[in-house]
């Protein structure tokens, strides 16, 4: 006897998910091919109940008349072209602001893969920023520069965020529906470009996407990488991991457990020896929690990595030297970087993470897009420390080396600490809001300060022995006084304003 459908997802996506569908509406059971749709939809059907309705009876609606992309979006307010060539792809990266900058712009074959659209809204000059702390995707400057981009396969559409990875599902923008930027895009798109991109009108919620007709749950994306439990999506395609051989680590990391070797299939860039050395040429062991569903890997019977749901939720790599970790969410406890002496790290979640220990003697971090949890860090030996998008709103102070040769902190609010940048000679604060701040001490003699963009205190500031100062969009006008040397030609003030800092600086 030929098993019914309701036995089928049962089996595939779990009893919860089977009786969630059955008490809501039986008769989505009878929508052809319901168990492919849903094979990667997880193991939770609420969320996505509202699409499984629309799949009985609604289609993407067509317009008797085709209009053309381009003149759609500007009468939706924006000057779009259509990027066929490496250089309009990347024509609208001026648009973005440091450390924001669209993984597109990285992939010089991006064109050749996709349609892609730039469109950028007539006032998208005259707009700033919103609060980079709790930034919103669809607000005005959010959607004020966007990248729509259909797989030419099909199958498959992005709708990119000025944002970027500040904030969530950036590539999600208007859910990837062009018709909510204005109605009869998404026909208009789909008939000019001769491609199908969805089945449905209806927008399914955040943390899942369309790839043809299956609904596939995803954790995290990176650099337009779809990362789920046991699999992930790469330019339109679903690629199983082994189960029995491969474990999701999450962050777009593979780890194969025969050979001990980690794959990053979202960031060819990122370096995980250090994931490596900790399992080769041990005794390796995985264990589950069947209640808690908890993975833990094990080298010489000393757990390295727990991983829940396809995501690290803890790491411990004893000896590590070099530590390079990017877009993990659910991490917990403690991260001990105490013996690292370079370290990495980029959107890293730390809102269950009590403390990150650093190597006072590390000569090289980086940190972005990361919240620091409250402590004061030492970072006295690092020569290079670049921090952007860091929120420190928490910290009660940063040590820096004497000497430093570089440190940058980008796009950053300041608490109201004590900072002493006094013997740093290259130094960036850009775009920074330093009001905050109880006091500031830069290095009289240094050789480069950038405060473009920064918003500076109402302290006085002593440069007229530095060599470079920039001060273009800066915001002054709380400070008492910089002095500056009249000799010397500042990026971003005239003459005239110089001598006025200078004069203010003096007053008494």
């Amino acid at each position: 006897m030929a098993k019914s459908m309701y036995d089928i997802i049962k089996k595939q996506n779990g009893e919860h998910f089977a009786k969630a569908i059955r008490c809501y509406d039986n008769g989505i059971f009878d929508i052809p091919g319901l168990d492919r749709i849903v094979k990667y939809a997880g193991r939770d059907a609420e969320p996505i109940m509202k699409y499984l309705i629309s799949l009985k009876d609604i289609q993407i609606a067509k317009t008797s008349t085709h209009q053309n992309p381009i003149k759609l979006l500007n009468q939706a307010g924006y000057d779009a072209y259509i990027a066929d060539t490496l250089e309009k792809q990347n024509a609208i990266k001026k648009y973005f602001a440091p450390g924001e900058e669209l993984c597109t712009f990285r992939d010089n074959k991006r064109y050749e893969r996709y349609h892609i659209i730039n469109a950028v809204r007539k006032d998208a000059e005259s707009l700033k920023r919103a609060d980079f702390t709790n930034p919103q995707r669809e607000d005005k400057y959010g959607t004020s520069v966007i990248s729509i981009q259909v797989l030419k396969e099909g199958g498959f559409i992005s709708i990119k965020n000025r944002y970027n990875h500040a904030v969530d599902s950036c590539d999600n923008t208007f859910n990837s529906n062009p018709d909510n930027i204005i109605l009869g895009l998404a026909d208009a798109i789909q008939n000019f470009f001769g491609v199908d991109f969805a089945t449905t009108r209806t927008d399914i919620p955040r943390g899942y996407r369309l790839l043809g007709d299956q609904i596939c749950k995803y954790n995290q994306e990176i650099n337009n990488v779809y990362v789920g439990d046991n699999y992930y999506i790469a330019d339109g395609h679903i690629h199983d991991i082994d189960t029995q051989h491969e474990v999701m680590l999450g962050g777009g990391l593979v780890f194969d457990i025969v050979n001990k070797r980690t794959t990053n299939v979202a960031d060819l860039f990122m370096e995980t020896h250090f994931i490596d050395d900790a399992f080769r040429g041990k005794s390796f062991q995985q264990t589950k929690d069947k209640k808690t569903g908890i993975r833990t890997l094990t080298a010489n019977g000393a757990p390295i990595i727990q991983v829940l749901n396809g995501d690290m939720i803890s790491i411990n790599t004893p000896g590590a030297k070099h530590v390079q970790l990017a877009n993990l969410e659910n991490l917990r406890g403690e991260l001990d970087f105490s013996q690292a002496t370079t370290i990495d790290l980029s959107q890293i979640n730390t809102k269950n993470i009590s403390k990150i220990k650093f190597n006072p003697n590390a000569t090289s971090i980086k940190i972005s897009h990361t919240v620091m949890p409250p402590d004061s860090y030492d970072f006295s030996g690092a020569s290079t420390l670049i921090m952007n998008n860091v929120d420190i709103s928490k910290i009660t102070g940063i040590k820096t080396k004497p000497d430093a040769s570089h440190v940058v902190i980008s796009n950053t609010a300041f608490p109201a600490c004590d900072f002493d940048f006094s013997g740093v000679h290259i130094l960036g604060l850009p775009n920074c809001d330093l009001s905050a701040v109880k006091s500031l001490k830069f290095n009289p003699t240094g050789y480069r300060i950038n405060l473009r963009g920064a918003k500076l205190p109402a302290k006085k500031f002593d440069l007229s022995c530095v060599q470079d100062v920039i001060l273009d969009g800066a915001n002054i006008s709380q400070s008492q006084g910089i002095n500056l040397n009249p000799n010397n030609t500042y990026t971003g003030i005239t003459p005239t304003d110089a001598a006025l800092m200078i004069a203010r600086y003096h007053q008494k």
